[in-house]
């Protein structure tokens, strides 16, 4: 029996001090005292006795409740690990009665221990994956009316499974005389904690989802066409002469807009002439300025702003000009042809702000006073074949071109053979030699001859 702690030496001062308040009571109350003393002592013995009562059903209780669950677990623990043949039955049967599909207990795996319970259980889920996959997918494209007959037969499923799990609750609870009523529970309290349910969901998704949401989804859009173009393609379609004013009215007002916004709407929505566009047709004398300011108003435009509008983009045209102006000043200011009076004194002239004019001519001053340029290697050649510059300046000069190490090593070579005397060849060859063995690179043989 289980252990359950008694509070023997706390329950005999209690009892003590119930039976000495019936006392006290009694004689207040005037009772004789042989009586008191009986009525005292009987209310003292009640309470001993049914809490010795109590404590021994909770101990019966809770004996036979271990037992019962202990021998149901052993039972479900030798099933699964022991009769695997005849706990797959019950899967199988359970499974077939639930899924409404017939499933044999060979689908099911039967090896013994952990490893057999782990491909069973894989088992089990191939077969649920394998029977959904084959009534609502055919492996192929999915047609918005094969996705309605998946939700047909889905609803069908899940009604099916519903009054299938009812049902074989009904008779586990029969066939148990009740005491299976709520063990059924436990297994119910884990899924949950575990959130095995959502988590089926997750797995199930992508199957439901292709096979049955977005196919059915496309039924019903073929069937009862609810989508419509926006406002503004109505509106271009009415303008095109492609809907009829009714129609577009209607369908506007389908999308809740008044009728006395309607109107507004159309206004709003037909396509204009920009102002860069009457900034091209004033220009070539196709329309006026202030017949171009009068339509840009009509668009909803202050009549200033629209003058302003048109300025601007005569000024953005001026510009592009503008910048070509700066650029060719640049190039005559570094070649030479402008000294720097004549440019700072046209840039002044230009329309430009006092920051940009700053900016300008402190970029075009950096870049005459460094160089711009350098010479070709025919030309550096040369130089050293006349002693002008020594191989030191060939190397700086050949690594700010950005030629690698080999590349350097063979232009090297080429103009050691441009020199016009052996001396001057085998000292170039010496000192190439060196700074190739300082860097730890291989030394050519062409370089270690004489």
């Amino acid at each position: 029996m289980a252990d359950i702690p008694v509070q023997w030496d706390e329950l005999t001062p209690a009892v003590q001090k119930l039976r000495d308040t019936v006392y006290g009571w009694l004689n207040q109350n005037g009772i004789p005292p042989f009586l008191q003393i009986i009525i005292a002592g009987m209310i003292g013995c009640v309470i001993w006795i049914a809490y010795a009562v109590l404590i021994l059903a909770l101990k019966i209780l809770i004996s036979v409740g271990t037992w019962f669950a202990t021998s149901i677990l052993g039972v479900i623990g030798k099933v699964r690990t022991e009769n695997q043949s005849d706990f797959n039955e019950v899967i199988a049967a359970s499974m077939s009665e639930l899924l409404g599909v017939e499933i044999s207990p060979s689908q099911l795996s039967t090896g013994q221990g952990p490893q057999g319970l782990n491909e069973r259980v894989a088992s089990i889920g191939r077969a649920l994956h394998d029977l959904l996959r084959g009534e609502f997918s055919s492996n192929g494209p999915i047609t918005p009316e094969q996705g309605k007959e998946n939700a047909e037969k889905f609803s069908g499923f899940a009604i099916n499974f519903a009054t299938g799990s009812a049902f074989i609750s009904v008779l586990t609870e029969a066939v148990s005389v009740g005491f299976l009523k709520e063990f059924r529970e436990l297994g119910e309290q884990t899924a949950q904690a575990l959130g095995l349910g959502r988590l089926q969901r997750l797995a199930l998704q992508p199957l439901i989802r292709n096979s049955i949401q977005q196919p059915y989804d496309l039924y019903y859009r073929k069937l009862l066409r609810p989508d419509r173009i926006s406002e503004a393609q109505a509106v271009r379609a009415f303008r095109a002469g492609n809907k009829s004013e009714d129609a577009l009215r209607g369908e506007l007002a389908e999308k809740g807009y008044r009728d006395e916004d309607i109107d507004i709407l159309i206004d709003q929505l037909t396509q204009k002439i920009t102002a860069t566009e009457f900034q091209k047709l004033i220009r070539y004398n196709a329309v006026s300025e202030s017949d171009a300011i009068d339509r840009l108003t009509n668009q909803g435009m202050d009549n200033d702003d629209a003058k302003l509008l048109l300025k601007t983009v005569d000024a953005g045209r001026a510009d592009s000009q503008l910048i070509a102006i700066l650029g060719d000043l640049e190039t005559a200011r570094l070649a030479g042809f402008l000294t720097q009076d004549e440019f700072v004194s046209i840039v002044n002239d230009l329309p430009l702000g006092v920051e940009e004019t700053g900016m300008y001519l402190r970029k075009v001053g950096q870049q005459l006073e460094r160089p711009r340029k350098t010479i070709t290697f025919a030309q550096l050649k040369a130089g050293i074949i006349a002693g002008i510059v020594d191989f030191d300046y060939l190397d700086n000069w050949l690594r700010n071109a950005g030629y690698s190490e080999n590349d350097n090593t063979i232009l090297t070579y080429e103009v050691i053979l441009a020199l016009q005397t052996a001396e001057e060849k085998a000292a170039a060859k010496a000192k190439k030699a060196a700074a190739l063995q300082a860097k730890g690179q291989t030394v050519p043989a062409v370089l270690s001859a004489p």
